[in-house]
């Protein structure tokens, strides 16, 4: 489970998927999006499953 604070309002809201493809995130409360502090870049990903894949 990840969690976010929202840096307007201050609350947290929780997930169970880190939602790694978007940058920004709105939040729950007050609607405001931020930037996600999970996000990758689409080639940091890719990166990542060929790493996994070659060992």
């Amino acid at each position: 489970m990840v969690s976010w604070l929202c840096p307007y309002c201050k609350n947290r809201m929780f997930s169970s998927w880190d939602f790694r493809e978007k940058r920004l995130i709105d939040c729950l409360y007050c609607q405001l999006a931020f930037i996600n502090p999970y996000y990758r870049k689409s080639s940091d990903l890719q990166l990542a499953k060929d790493k996994s894949k070659s060992t």
